[in-house]
């Protein structure tokens, strides 16, 4: 079997995330995540973000392409609150109705403009009324730069991403640099926002 993309990205080290500190947008707004609220991690990489957030006692589905075989790694009290799939985006098994919150974090910038729709609609129909999304992607620098990495990259405009997640979402912020749409602050020329929007109950 074909190892995907991203597998092979990580077993040639070309691409290694060397923290299991949380993305700054999601720990800078914790106060979402309340105990036993259910939450989605999609392309949860290391599990770092899905980590942060059962410990805060939330309860968390987590999925991702490539298994960096994180989780195995886990304790059984915090294998207990993750459960972690490897599958990509066009098979995940969505939940309606289901989630009081959904992370997509430094992912959308590896999706096609139709693919950020239809994943925008998806987690809209996941979320429970006033659910929120939570996400961070770079519009350029960092991936975009390195050719050697045969993975999809794609520029999304703020207004693009803007446009799309209103079609959903009643109530969207948009937070602009590296130091709230990461998990650690970046020099250079890096573009890139962190948006957290709601989905209304009305």
């Amino acid at each position: 079997m074909d190892k995907h993309p991203w597998e092979i990205v990580y077993d040639k080290k070309q691409f290694s995330i060397n923290t299991f500190n949380p993305s700054i947008i999601v720990k800078s707004n914790k106060n979402l995540f309340h105990s036993e609220y259910k939450i989605l991690d999609i392309g949860c990489g290391n599990g770092r973000n899905s980590i942060y957030i059962a410990n805060l006692g939330c309860k968390v589905d987590a999925f991702d392409a490539a298994d960096i075989c994180w989780y195995e790694k886990l304790t059984p009290r915090l294998k207990e609150k993750i459960n972690f799939t490897k599958t990509e985006i066009s098979n995940f098994k969505w939940k309606n109705n289901y989630y009081n919150g959904v992370i997509i974090t430094r992912v959308i910038q590896y999706l096609n403009p139709d693919e950020v729709k239809l994943i925008f609609a998806n987690i809209s129909g996941s979320l429970i009324d006033n659910g929120f999304l939570m996400i961070s992607y770079a519009v350029k620098g960092q991936m975009q730069k390195h050719k050697e990495i045969k993975v999809p990259k794609f520029s999304h405009s703020i207004k693009f991403i803007n446009d799309s997640l209103k079609k959903y979402f009643t109530k969207v912020s948009v937070f602009k640099g590296s130091s709230i749409s990461v998990h650690t602050n970046l020099k250079g020329n890096i573009k890139s926002y962190g948006i957290i929007a709601f989905k209304s109950g009305l």
